[in-house]
């Protein structure tokens, strides 16, 4: 099975080595960088499977491009420059098999209550044509694919997998240029999350939710 680990980076380099390195020895998926920076490509360049280059883009839009690109993958997890293998990275494998055509919601140690670095299946990935909704700078492309999945009965939670995410928000350090970028569009990307689900929640979404 073709498992591939996408990581859309730039302006971190000894972040993303020490990203890489982690998950070479937790694992034998794939690697697959996406950067707008020349010190990025340079450090990453040789050591990862996949490496595109281009403007720096939304989340959602590199993660997408990353999906369409590679051939052939089984399994593609949405990873991120601070995103570290935990536990039970070795059942990702099993659970996909058994669960072709889900997304599979892992536990990611800062937001649990929601699938914020979603592993998708390649029968679900078919079925769609792309990952997240693009409209959505940063904020909520996560929790946009949540209740598109939860309400369509396809999202399978599975804390027997568990990522360790070292957002700063969760291990206080500084922000950086990046995350500035991310919480700048916060607000816009609440109306737009806002504007295509409204609330309440459905009975689905709640369920999995709590």
């Amino acid at each position: 099975m073709k498992i591939v680990l996408a990581i859309p980076t730039g302006g971190r380099v000894e972040k993303i080595r020490k990203v890489i390195e982690k998950w070479r020895k937790a694992c034998d998926f794939e690697i697959a960088i996406y950067t707008w920076d020349n010190e990025t490509k340079k450090a990453v360049d040789g050591k990862v499977d996949y490496l595109f280059e281009g403007e720096l883009q939304s989340f959602a839009k590199n993660q997408n491009l990353m999906a369409e690109k590679i051939k052939n993958w089984d399994v593609f997890i949405c990873g991120a420059d601070d995103l570290f293998p935990e536990s039970g990275i070795g059942h990702i494998e099993t659970i996909c098999r058994n669960n072709p055509d889900k997304v599979i919601w892992a536990k990611d140690g800062f937001l649990n209550k929601q699938p914020t670095h979603a592993i998708i299946t390649r029968g679900w990935y078919n079925k769609y044509g792309y990952i997240f909704d693009e409209q959505f700078r940063h904020n909520f492309c996560d929790t946009d694919l949540f209740i598109r999945t939860a309400n369509k009965s396809e999202l399978v939670k599975c804390f027997q997998v568990a990522f360790d995410h070292r957002h700063p928000f969760k291990t206080g350090k500084k922000l950086d240029d990046i995350y500035k970028i991310g919480t700048a569009s916060y607000a816009e990307d609440r109306r737009k999350f806002n504007t295509k689900h409204p609330l309440p929640l459905s009975k689905e979404i709640k369920e999995v939710y709590v």
